[in-house]
């Protein structure tokens, strides 16, 4: 949950591994107002980035954490969520995902 990741300071991250087991997991974006999508994500990955002070950072993340950074990640290479979409099947108006799937997530 968001509860659980730090606030933490990543510049000019870099993904240098990927777990090969994935999480598919609802996504969404302020960039795509409204909506959500299941997205595999890579349980785990290894990253290199500069902290606020420019000191190298090299740290492994899991879970959520994990999920956040990726996305994020994308987004530095001008990716959104829905180019990792493997089905759009599942991407929906947040008013039907609350309808639908919020329900289903929650018991």
């Amino acid at each position: 949950s968001a509860d659980d990741v730090p606030l933490e300071i990543y510049l000019n991250p870099k993904i240098v591994h990927y777990a090969p087991s994935q999480e598919l997991d609802w996504e969404g974006c302020l960039s795509i107002p409204g909506y959500r999508g299941l997205v595999p994500r890579a349980s785990e990955i290894k990253i290199e980035a500069l902290d606020r002070d420019g000191n190298t950072v090299s740290k492994t993340i899991r879970g959520f954490h994990a999920r956040i950074v990726q996305h994020e990640v994308d987004h530095i290479q001008g990716r959104f969520y829905v180019d990792r979409m493997p089905d759009l099947k599942s991407w929906t108006h947040v008013d039907e995902f609350n309808k639908i799937y919020r329900s289903r997530i929650q018991s």
